[in-house]
């Protein structure tokens, strides 16, 4: 193709491009509602609280039997 057949089908066409586009709010926050980034956000926070002393003593699976 020449430069000047080039040129003509640039003003008439226009760019071979496409244009970017960010995604919006709701579709940022709607890959958010997957298991995985919850199941990792309860995870951290019970890190976070088991370093810091804090244990399940009133969670069903972690009582003890009192008879011996």
């Amino acid at each position: 193709m020449s430069s000047a057949a080039a040129r003509d089908l640039l003003a008439q066409v226009g760019p071979n491009a496409v244009p970017e586009q960010r995604p919006g709010l709701a579709a940022r926050a709607a890959k958010l509602w997957a298991p995985v980034p919850w199941m990792l956000e309860v995870t951290i926070r019970w890190k976070w609280r088991w370093a810091s002393g804090w244990r399940p003593s009133s969670s069903p699976w972690c009582w003890r039997s009192t008879q011996a």
